[in-house]
C-alpha cells in the first residue's frame, strides 16, 4: 500500500467581536495549499458519487472524531477515489473534520447548486439531535462550530450559496470568503476568538446551509419558497 499523505494546511484567521479576520501566516504556498484543497474536493465528490446515502448519513451523524466515526470514514473512504491511483493504491490520512467539510461541500454542491430553499422560515434547529450517541461524547466543540455556520449561513445565504459554488483554491473563493468573513465576526460568542482554515469554515457553512435547505424542503410548499431543481 503506498501512503498518500493529503496536506490541507491554509492560512488561518482569526475573528473576534473587535475586528474582521486577519490572515496569518501561511505553512505552505498558494500553489500547493490550492493543489490540496482541490485535490480534497475532488475526492470527496468521488465518495459523495459512490457511497450509499444511507451509508453516508450514518458517518455524518457520529460524533466528528470520536472511534466510531473514524471506523466508518475508513468504509467509506474508498481508494477508487483517490488521485493517480497507481496499481497498489493509497492510504489517505487526513483530519476528520476536513473529510467532514469536504463531503457537506460537496453534498451541497451536488444537491442544491441551483440554489437553496428559501430557508427564512426554518426555526431553530436542535443541533444535538443531529449527531447518534456513541462511545465518545459528543464534543462541546462541534456544537460551537454547527451554530457559528448555522448563524453565517442564516444571515448570508445567498453568499454561503456563492461560496459554495467556487472552486476550492480559487481567487473567486478567495473573493468570496472576503465577503462573507464580516459575517462571521458576530456570530463569535462576546470575548471568545475564533481561528479557522478555509476548508473548514467552508465547511462548516456548507453543512448548515445544507441542512437548512433540507429543513426548508419539509415545510409546506406554501411556505417553503423556492426549492431546488435536482
Amino acid at each position: 500500500m503506498i501512503a498518500f499523505a493529503l496536506l490541507l494546511q491554509s492560512t488561518g484567521a482569526t475573528v473576534d467581536k473587535a475586528e474582521q479576520a486577519k490572515p496569518t501566516p501561511p505553512r505552505m504556498d498558494r500553489a500547493a495549499r490550492a493543489d490540496a484543497v482541490r485535490t480534497m474536493q475532488r475526492f470527496s465528490a468521488c465518495v459523495v458519487g459512490r457511497t450509499s446515502p444511507a451509508k453516508l448519513e450514518a458517518y455524518l451523524r457520529l460524533p466528528p472524531g470520536s472511534s466510531a466515526s473514524n471506523r466508518a470514514m475508513d468504509k467509506i473512504s474508498t481508494d477508487v477515489c483517490a488521485p493517480n491511483r497507481p496499481a497498489g493504491g493509497y492510504e489517505l490520512r487526513f483530519q476528520a473534520n476536513v473529510m467532514r467539510a469536504a463531503l457537506y461541500d460537496s453534498l451541497y454542491r451536488m444537491r442544491y447548486r441551483t440554489g437553496p430553499a428559501d430557508i427564512s422560515r426554518v426555526s431553530k434547529l436542535d443541533f444535538v439531535s443531529e449527531f447518534d450517541a456513541s462511545e465518545e461524547p459528543l464534543s462541546s466543540a462541534s456544537l460551537y462550530f454547527r451554530s457559528i455556520g448555522d448563524c453565517v449561513a442564516r444571515a448570508k445565504p445567498a453568499l454561503a450559496h456563492d461560496l459554495l459554488m467556487t472552486r476550492q483554491g480559487s481567487k473567486e473563493e478567495d473573493a468570496a470568503i472576503k465577503a462573507i468573513v464580516p459575517s462571521v465576526a458576530p456570530c463569535v460568542p462576546q470575548g471568545s476568538t475564533l481561528r479557522f482554515s478555509a476548508p473548514v469554515l467552508r465547511g462548516d457553512i456548507a453543512e448548515a446551509l445544507y441542512k437548512l435547505s433540507v429543513a426548508a424542503r419539509s415545510l409546506p410548499q406554501a411556505l417553503a419558497g423556492k426549492v431546488e431543481a435536482k
